[in-house]
């Protein structure tokens, strides 16, 4: 399956303040007086990032949250994490805009990484 690529727009270089969030889900089976942990699935680690870009126009910062819009949270695409290797697919459940200042706005978007084919 082709998945769609996010393009952020030009000047949009996430913020300094950008981390990436890594999960691991784990299965917790209790025993009398000791439990076992181990990881929940071969996709157990998963990555979320908040994307933060400063001083977008309102054009291009709109036409970013439209686009996310139209996916809404549920479409898979690519998008490659400023110093990943390589493009990894993710989902966008949140994101949102400034109000504009002196024409130009902060959008924020929030991925979570995602494992479907």
């Amino acid at each position: 399956m082709t998945h769609p690529t996010l393009v952020l727009p030009a000047g949009c270089e996430p913020s300094v303040g950008t981390a990436i969030d890594t999960e691991a889900r784990l299965r917790h089976a209790p025993f009398e007086g000791y439990s076992m942990v181990s990881p929940d699935g071969i996709n157990a680690v998963r990555d979320a990032v908040t994307l933060i870009c400063e001083g977008v126009s309102i054009d291009a910062a709109a036409s970013v949250a439209n686009q996310l819009r139209a996916w809404a949270g549920a479409t898979t695409f690519l998008f490659q994490i400023p110093g990943d290797a390589a493009p990894r697919k993710w989902r966008a459940p949140k994101w949102n805009r400034t109000p504009p200042d002196y024409g130009v706005t902060t959008l924020t978007i929030t991925l979570e990484e995602s494992f479907v084919p």
